[in-house]
């Protein structure tokens, strides 16, 4: 709230009001650091920096909420691996929340830590989508997904950058699903049941699966 645009500095502790101004200023290899607070506004990320909110997944109304549509594109392979971190994406319309359309970093593997993802409409909506190429793979760690997620990233066959959901947090329902359309999707060590999973194609593998899940 005491941010703006107009002065906000690279480096410097004067402030941008908004995601999409902090990450223009920005250069691959940054940290880029979000405020406590509910940012209405679209943004797609291109470059190789560190985002880093203040949400818990203890609880999701306290803290970074981004409340538009993610876009997630490093067709240009960035020279540093960007990562995510901390940050609750909520989608006010039938968009997903975050849609990664491409994931071609030049080295290393891309994290994207302790987030949560909000669909329309609560669990009816779409909250988290891949699509188009992956050639380095991408690690979504201890998640909480409040809507379906569709995985259509990489070639059919699963060649090519695959898709980790690791320690998911949220307990399944059958109200929304995960759909796996194409590329590879893995599913490692989920906190408690998960929610059906639809597969019409590509690859999928489960690891470390408790009983019963």
């Amino acid at each position: 709230t005491n941010g703006d645009d107009a002065t906000g500095q690279r480096g410097t502790t004067k402030a941008f009001q908004t995601i999409a101004a902090g990450l223009a200023a920005a250069q691959d290899g940054d940290l880029v650091l979000l405020s406590p607070g509910t940012f209405n506004e679209d943004i797609t990320f291109t470059k190789g920096v560190n985002l880093s909110g203040t949400m818990s997944e203890q609880s999701l109304g306290v803290g970074t909420k981004i409340n538009g549509n993610f876009v997630y594109d490093m067709t240009t392979s960035p020279s540093a691996t960007p990562s995510i971190h901390h940050i609750y994406f909520k989608t006010p319309n039938t968009n997903p929340a975050f849609k990664a359309i491409a994931n071609n970093v030049n080295s290393g593997a891309v994290m994207v830590d302790d987030c949560a993802f909000g669909g329309f409409g609560g669990n009816s909506g779409l909250a988290f989508e891949t699509s188009g190429t992956m050639s380095r793979s991408m690690y979504v760690r201890r998640a909480t997904f409040d809507g379906s997620v569709k995985h259509g990233a990489g070639a059919a066959d699963g060649s090519g950058g695959y898709v980790v959901l690791d320690d998911i947090l949220a307990t399944g329902s059958s109200s929304f699903f995960y759909e796996v359309v194409s590329g590879t999707i893995e599913f490692r060590r989920p906190s408690n049941a998960i929610s059906p999973v639809l597969h019409t194609g590509g690859t999928i593998v489960f690891t470390d699966m408790p009983a019963g899940i």
